[in-house]
């Protein structure tokens, strides 16, 4: 006979009302982030509506056809200014539309004579130096095409007089909706500067064109002219210094956790371990001025050395190792002496394969703080923005003017920027954990 399980008064009620804390707390604490990253989905308008909406607005792709049966004979030049008018000036006329792409189509004696294309991240690394007031010329856009063309902003396809068949593109006509395609529409066929007749203006939802944001990081240079450095030369400087800072770590604080271990009396270990552990905690902000004063002896301010030098070696790193040697045979340490093998070769050929997992566990704890450490790379690199990491150079955007009109790129990059940790933590969880297990501790 099956034995009935016994069960407290009020079990149930406890783990309900645990578990509804527990969802509570999750889901308050990962809604910055859902929010982070939906509104790098979103137009720089969108940001800063109200009421603020959850979800993005589609972007629309604007199709204008322009007929030119009715124009003069013109060169392919010519026709290329006429439709980067056609592009820039009513993208920055309605630069507040959630436009994502806009195609510029050229007939005649309904034939294709050229096909232009500009999407929403172009026009976001572009719109400062191209269109940077409502005032639209013809002779503007002269000066301004070799600028488009050499930054390749929009793609021009040429296919002259004997070009294929115009077959009409699918999407919505303007109607009599206040729609961006509409709003365009009307103030084409209302511009003395174009050449061609509007014939034909559509629109239609085109979802991928949510992660234009994304692609516009790889040209933020040109959008937030803070500094003439890319978004890939900040990301590789904060790679370099988190790499550069856990291979340190895992040879000083491996050398020392060994030292601590297997070469010292237990009394001098303890004690030396007493004081590598008080270094735990002192705060950063504590020490930062002193740390400064010797940095700027040592003349490495304003250089990667002196963010990298500082983080070579932690107390707890070396806690940490030596709590996992400290359960490592001291049998197969002995042999290795007996059989010659100095104590650098026994650290290497035996230690290191031995004590992978703690070298994974500390390589871990190591990156994600240093990833995300702005305070000392802001102060050591001062003014030179070569060796800015991610976090300065995030500072630096909010800092500056043009953070409001730009806030949609600023979430991409926070989005790029904390891609890394979050694959660390959620796939790395585990070794934390058992590293704080093979420390020793007790809890």
């Amino acid at each position: 006979m099956k034995q009935a399980a016994v069960r407290e008064k009020g079990e149930r009620s406890l783990k309900f009302t645990a578990y509804l804390v527990t969802v509570f707390f999750i889901v308050v604490s990962l809604f910055p982030l859902f929010w982070m990253i939906n509104s790098s989905w979103k137009d720089s308008l969108s940001l800063i509506t109200y009421p603020p909406k959850w979800l993005p607005k589609a972007p629309q792709e604007i199709t204008v056809v322009l007929n030119y049966d009715m124009a003069a004979v013109m060169t392919r030049k010519a026709l290329e200014i006429d439709a980067m008018k056609t592009t820039w000036f009513s993208w920055k006329k309605c630069q507040n539309e959630p436009i994502g792409e806009i195609r510029v189509i050229g007939v005649r004696n309904h034939r294709l004579i050229y096909e232009a294309n500009t999407v929403s991240s172009n026009f976001a690394a572009g719109r400062q130096n191209i269109v940077p007031n409502q005032f639209f010329s013809d002779q503007l856009m002269r000066m301004k095409l070799s600028e488009i063309k050499k930054k390749r902003y929009s793609v021009f396809t040429w296919y002259g007089n004997a070009g294929p068949a115009y077959q009409p593109v699918n999407g919505n006509s303007v109607g009599s909706e206040d729609t961006p395609a509409n709003k365009i529409s009307t103030f084409l066929k209302s511009a003395v500067w174009l050449s061609g007749a509007v014939m034909r203006t559509t629109q239609k939802n085109n979802y991928w064109r949510l992660f234009e944001n994304y692609r516009a990081l790889w040209r933020i240079s040109d959008v937030l002219t803070i500094t003439t450095y890319s978004f890939q030369h900040f990301f590789m400087n904060s790679m370099i210094v988190t790499v550069s800072v856990i291979i340190a770590q895992l040879f000083f604080g491996g050398l020392a956790g060994y030292t601590l271990s297997h070469l010292l009396s237990k009394r001098w270990a303890n004690i030396w371990l007493v004081f590598f552990i008080a270094t735990i905690m002192i705060p950063e902000v504590a020490i930062l001025v002193p740390l400064y004063i010797t940095v700027q002896k040592l003349h490495l301010t304003g250089t990667m050395w002196g963010i990298i030098l500082p983080h070579t070696s932690w107390g707890i790193v070396i806690f940490l190792f030596k709590g996992f040697f400290d359960q490592l045979p001291q049998d197969l340490i002995q042999a290795a002496r007996i059989d010659g093998a100095t104590e650098f070769q026994i650290f290497h050929k035996l230690i290191v394969p031995l004590s992978f997992p703690i070298f994974a566990v500390v390589s871990v704890m190591v990156f994600l703080p240093v990833w995300n450490e702005i305070l000392l790379p802001l102060i050591i690199a001062g003014g030179n923005s070569a060796i800015w990491t991610i976090p300065v150079y995030t500072n630096a955007i909010q800092q500056s003017q043009l953070m409001a009109s730009s806030m949609n790129l600023v979430m991409a990059l926070l989005v790029v920027s904390t891609l890394p940790m979050l694959l660390i933590f959620i796939f790395c969880q585990g070794l934390i954990e058992k590293g704080i297990a093979w420390t020793g501790m007790k809890g």
